[in-house]
């Protein structure tokens, strides 16, 4: 997920972003537009979503799109796609009666966010292990067998993902 349009920035505004197929011979994209900044979609709140298909297939990343996020002065969200190739446009408009957050939903999702942050000491924890493993692979300067790497990406995950479960 990527966010465009930041907390606490100024409205009216306008933000574009260019979105590139992810998958060879893609032929339709589902774009989905949710509010928070969270790195997890599951953790914001989706507002809206819509399919831009009729892609023409291609290798993966051939084909852009320029996806615009607008908020006009009134706080409706207007976001297009758009092919840059054909100039063909689809598009969504959110409205603040469209399920957006309130002020204290928001407030609370800021909230829950500062309490899943990394504490310094997992923060090291992880630092250390990918360092270790860098390090690891960077010595390492002849090729060695699958279940080697295989057994150090094990480590890595032991260490790694306990961590991130219980953010």
């Amino acid at each position: 997920m990527s966010v465009i349009i930041p907390r606490n920035t100024a409205i009216p505004t306008k933000k574009e972003k260019i979105f590139t197929t992810s998958i060879d011979y893609q032929t339709n994209i589902q774009i989905k537009v949710y509010e928070g900044e969270r790195p997890r979609t599951r953790d914001n709140k989706l507002l809206g979503s819509f399919k831009f298909s009729g892609i023409p297939p291609a290798p993966r990343g051939a084909f852009q799109l320029n996806e615009c996020f607008e908020i006009d002065a009134n706080g409706i969200l207007n976001v297009s796609a758009e092919d840059k190739t054909t100039g063909r446009i689809e598009n969504i408009t959110i409205t603040n009666k469209n399920g957006r957050l309130s002020k204290a939903e928001i407030v609370g999702m800021i909230k829950k966010a500062e309490n899943s942050q990394l504490d310094s000491t997992d923060m090291k924890k992880i630092e250390k292990a990918v360092g270790l493993a860098i390090d690891w692979f960077d010595d390492t300067e002849e090729l060695v067998e699958a279940y080697i790497y295989q057994h150090k990406m094990e480590e890595l995950e032991r260490i790694c993902n306990p961590i991130i479960r219980n953010m």
